[in-house]
């Protein structure tokens, strides 16, 4: 299940009109709308959905009419005990495994930008990303607590695993010093999605605060700003040359775009951690803003005397000089 740029307007009509048929299809009990979250979609031929019980996943198909189950499949939360996030620039997709099975739950953080693909433009959708990102951290809220993820969730492995994240990105630990087992998906960009990674466990884990604990994922939240300090030290180091020669700048750009846009991905984690958790504790002072536009660089294609060309626009040394300052204040 995603949250996308029509969830949050479909998805309730969709609740008042169907839930009552769907809760009598699957047995709930109560009404849908008392369930955490629930996706449904009818169609010409039939019907499908999603559903988040205080307990379980469950997804099913039926007719049209929902009054025949065609389909049924649930997964307790307290049997996943696997959390893969996948991140990209513009959206995220965590699965949450057991031994045999996965459900998912994900996000889209913005969509087409006056025709422009989302992967080829940084946007930050000011009125719709914080609704939409509210129900996705409500949705982990209520199915984090119950899984056997909680042991690795807590602030001391959480503190520990975003330290060494950062020491790999640096180029101070190896993969195997901190544990992280590289395979073809991730390989390449290793130190990135090493990152990305810690990032989605601490947001997924500060649903686990309680009045007692939020002090502790505070003091981990406030450490992530010297962490993006580093990363914006580094990239400036590794980008302030030019791209190279002719022969290896087409490689070289694509590089450069996919790094900021797995940073960009970061900024989101990191944003929905401030949004949803820590703007409840900390004061305006107490509660950095990160810089967005240092990350705006992205691949174009361009047609030029029938030729087709590869461009991107890099932040210059005084770009990465000023976000750096700012993160410093």
């Amino acid at each position: 299940m995603q949250i996308k740029m029509d969830t949050m307007e479909k998805a309730p009509i969709a609740v008042d009109s169907y839930g009552e048929k769907v809760s009598k299809l699957l047995n709930l009990g109560s009404h849908l709308r008392d369930q955490p979250f629930a996706v449904i979609d009818r169609g010409m031929f039939g019907a499908k959905g999603e559903i988040f019980t205080t307990d379980q996943y469950i997804e099913f198909k039926s007719n049209k009419g929902f009054s025949k189950l065609k389909k049924k499949e649930t997964i307790n939360y307290a049997d996943v005990t696997v959390f893969q996030p996948n991140n990209a620039s513009h959206y995220l997709n965590w699965d949450f495994e057991t031994a045999d099975e996965k459900f998912t739950i994900g996000l889209v953080f913005y969509g087409t930008v006056k025709g422009i693909n989302p992967r080829d433009i940084l946007w930050y959708d000011k009125e719709g990303f914080p609704l939409r990102s509210a129900a996705f951290y409500k949705l982990l809220s209520s199915v984090v607590p119950k899984t056997g993820l909680t042991g690795e969730l807590k602030t001391g492995p959480l503190k520990t695993a975003l330290q060494n994240a950062i020491e790999f990105f640096l180029g101070n630990r190896s993969a195997e010093d901190i544990g992280l087992e590289l395979n073809q998906g991730n390989a390449q960009y290793a130190e990135f999605y090493a990152l990305q990674t810690e990032f989605s466990k601490f947001l997924a884990g500060t649903t686990l605060a309680t009045e007692s604990t939020a002090d502790a994922y505070l003091d981990v939240y406030k450490s992530l700003d010297d962490i993006y300090i580093k990363i914006l030290q580094k990239m400036k180091e590794e980008f302030n040359t030019k791209l190279g020669n002719i022969f290896s700048r087409h490689q070289k750009i694509s590089e450069a775009d996919e790094k900021f846009q797995r940073l960009s991905s970061v900024w989101y984690l990191r944003q929905m951690i401030h949004l949803h958790f820590a703007s409840h504790h900390l004061g305006e002072d107490e509660d950095k803003v990160w810089p967005l536009s240092i990350l705006k660089p992205r691949a174009r294609r361009y047609s030029r005397n029938n030729r087709e060309t590869l461009e991107i626009k890099l932040p210059s040394p005084e770009e990465y000089d000023k976000a750096i300052a700012a993160m410093k204040r």
